[in-house]
């Protein structure tokens, strides 16, 4: 069973090359919000997600406060967040606090890309 991963960003260029990197690097199921409240209604739909990684800086709800609320609501999968902005704006120890599992800096390199996300655990369908 391959893992199973939301992409959130608002851009749609970065959605479909992360879709297609994570298809083929590792065989991941791959889906796509271009905004926050996408993905909020895309999980509280009953999709299953083993990771969700989100970019910072979107219209509406940023990347951050999207992962916060998922792990408030009991999300069971990894939250990664990504920004091309370094993670300055919100420091290693609030992000850890605030229960996202990782960083990834933009451009995102392929291999951070494989690795953050093709050891995530396969949710149960």
């Amino acid at each position: 069973m391959s893992v199973r991963v939301l992409v959130v960003d608002d851009d749609e260029d970065i959605r479909l090359v992360i879709q297609n990197v994570l298809a083929w690097g590792c065989g991941a199921k791959v889906d796509v919000a271009g905004l926050a409240q996408e993905a909020l209604e895309l999980i509280r739909s009953g999709r299953t997600y083993d990771v969700v990684l989100a970019d910072e800086r979107m219209p509406g709800m940023t990347g951050s406060m999207l992962l916060m609320m998922l792990g408030q609501e009991g999300f069971p999968g990894r939250r990664l967040l990504m920004s091309a902005y370094g993670h300055e704006f919100l420091p290693e120890q609030a992000w850890r606090q605030a229960g996202i599992d990782g960083f990834l800096a933009k451009p995102v390199a392929v291999d951070d890309l494989l690795r953050a996300v093709g050891g995530a655990v396969p949710a149960k369908a």
